[in-house]
């Protein structure tokens, strides 16, 4: 008679409409935000004291929703009438984006995995970044900590949280099977699971070991370990909530692929550069509004380098020092302006929209640095993002014996805009000449030049017509090698590959200007000249055809006068003009014809 008293007349209590206001009085305060419970509630003693509550509403606005609630609670405490929950499974609990929850009741949603969906959520709506976000993240540990604690074990099933359309994460949350479960003894705190985050599955395993130190403003040791197909993470370390809230310990993060993973935390709109493979490892320290990484090795677009990371969570913005013993900055230049795949690609438009929202200052530095065919060494240099700029100052670099310094920037305030500039001073042309010249001529000396590239960037088609470049360069005490000046200087028409077969000459000085515009090439100046021999030259070239059209002169300089010759005897040549048009590699060279002259004012006598 006393087991049928007990199983039934709780159930005949709690079934009464006062008892169903005592449970929601109960739940408000478990989470609290209002509770609403619309369905029919049951309750039994046997085998189980658990409560079974369907179709609750969390938030004034309806902001979630719980298809189910089994409630297990204390047998003892229940039979003298006490509500002690000592398990909870929530059923399908799913958040409704149509209604935003206001900011102020955001704040008030407590935890129990309902509220800690809710404070995700109305910090997601509030936020809408993940910077500010992690800067909540104390916040919503200490609420979680209270709240959570009233429990032994929490079990969500099925849930499911759907973003509004102007929050991040274009699917959200979805199939969440979580379980939290808690030691009364030494009040450890462990989560294990797994849930669907913007359409890839992950799992998750966090320890807390004393969440009562934790609620004194003690420390506890803390571990993460994060698993999914674009990003793995772990953490292993201690932390405190005293007078300044800190998170500090080993981490441990690497993806695949940068542009998935960074896509996939950030559900950006705008393409972000697929840079391969990302790692990043060091010592983690959150506190206050900055989160730092020291001793961090991260590795980027086939490059490693070690260093400090500093992320201000207020502004949003990344700064950082980075150390590379071999750095290729080609990769990086190829996935913010990847270069054209076939014909059709030249039309594709060069998206650069991630620098509006990207905000990051990197000081690089590298003991060998290669940018497209250029080799640089004892690289100092500064990467920077920001309000829809990229740019790479390098303030100071070896490049090919010499020193070098320069600048290049894509821009996407208005549209996309590339700006560039390089300069070398002491740099061997051997090296230089290697690098850009072709096979058959080579110089040789020491030299200094200047070059700057203007172009829009819509696409490599607006590129490759509307690109402005100029070249200037000075040199000497060099060598013109696989070129023959007599090819300039022999009366009548032939062929410059005639010059071209051989020969070499010396210069001590050399200067050239040299622009393009499109696939036009200017060469506005061109001059060589050592003690005996002077050549120079100026015209067009297109590129794309490979048409030439130049003019120049070839003259050698005064001599002495052989002995036994009288300087009334002595013959000085005058300049011998030439032309040189037609398409490479076959231009033909014409050239004037050389009148003599005594170099008195007499003419010579027969």
């Amino acid at each position: 008679m006393l087991i049928v008293i007990v199983t039934v007349m709780p159930g005949f209590v709690l079934a009464s409409d006062g008892a169903r206001s005592e449970l929601v009085a109960k739940m408000e305060a478990l989470t609290g935000t209002p509770v609403e419970i619309s369905g029919p509630i049951s309750f039994s003693v046997l085998p189980r004291t658990r409560l079974v509550a369907d179709r609750i509403s969390i938030g004034s606005g309806v902001d979630i929703t719980i298809d189910r609630i089994v409630a297990d609670f204390d047998p003892v405490d229940a039979l003298f009438g006490r509500a002690t929950i000592a398990r909870i499974v929530l059923v399908r609990p799913e958040h409704q984006p149509e209604i935003i929850v206001a900011e102020g009741e955001a704040d008030e949603i407590g935890t129990t995995v309902l509220t800690v969906a809710s404070d995700i959520s109305a910090s997601v709506e509030r936020d809408r970044n993940a910077a500010q976000m992690i800067a909540g993240l104390e916040d919503l540990a200490r609420r979680a900590i209270d709240r959570l604690d009233q429990l032994q074990i929490l079990e969500i099933r099925n849930g499911v949280w759907r973003p509004g359309l102007d929050e991040a994460g274009p699917t959200g949350i979805s199939n969440a099977n979580l379980t939290i479960t808690r030691s009364s003894s030494q009040s450890a705190f462990r989560m294990t699971g797994g849930f669907t985050w913007n359409g890839q599955p992950a799992d998750i395993d966090m320890r807390v070991d004393s969440t009562a130190n934790l609620r004194n403003g003690g420390t506890s040791n803390v571990s993460l370990s994060f698993s999914s197909p674009p990003l793995t993470l772990d953490f292993e370390g201690i932390m405190d909530f005293g007078t300044l809230p800190r998170l500090v310990g080993r981490f441990e993060g690497r993806g695949d692929s940068f542009a998935t993973t960074a896509a996939w935390l950030a559900n950006s709109d705008y393409r972000i550069p697929q840079l391969g493979p990302v790692s990043l490892n060091g010592d983690l320290t959150l506190a206050g509004r900055t989160l730092e990484v020291t001793n961090a090795e991260l590795r980027l677009a086939q490059s490693s380098g070690v260093g400090a990371l500093e992320y201000d969570l207020d502004a949003d913005r990344l700064d950082g020092t980075l150390a590379f013993e071999t750095l290729d900055l080609t990769p990086v230049a190829e996935a913010i302006v990847p270069m054209p795949a076939g014909p059709f690609g030249f039309a594709r438009p060069i998206e650069a929209e991630f620098a509006r929202s990207a905000h990051l200052a990197l000081r690089v530095s590298a003991n060998q640095a290669r940018f497209g065919s250029l080799d640089f060494s004892d690289v100092a240099a500064v990467v920077t993002v920001a309000d829809g700029d990229v740019s790479l100052e390098l303030g100071d670099a070896g490049l090919y014996g010499g020193r070098a310094f320069g600048r290049i920037a894509l821009s996407d305030k208005s549209s996309p805009w590339i700006s560039g500039e390089l300069s070398g001073f002491g740099v061997d042309l051997a090296n230089l000449s290697s690098t850009f010249g072709g096979a058959r001529l080579r110089l040789s000396g020491s030299g200094e030049f200047h070059a700057s590239l203007s172009t829009p960037a819509t696409d490599w088609r607006t590129i490759t017509r509307s690109a402005k470049t100029s070249v200037s360069l000075t040199a000497g005490n060099g060598t013109l090698s696989g070129f023959d000046p007599a090819v300039f200087s022999e009366p009548g028409t032939s062929l410059l590959y005639t010059g071209l077969t051989g020969g070499s000459l010396p210069f001590e000085t050399l200067k050239a200007e040299l622009g393009t515009y499109g696939p036009e090439l200017a060469i506005e100046s061109w001059s060589m000249n050592n003690a005996n021999y002077r050549l120079e030259a100026r015209g067009d070239a297109a590129l794309s055809s490979g048409q030439l059209a130049l003019e120049g002169i070839s003259e050698s300089l005064s001599q002495t006068a052989s002995a036994g010759q009288s300087q009334e005897e002595f013959i000085q040549p005058k300049p011998i003009p030439f032309t040189v048009e037609g398409t490479w590699p076959d231009p033909r060279v014409v050239t004037g014809t050389s009148e003599r002259s005594r170099s008195g004012d007499n003419p010579i006598e027969p």
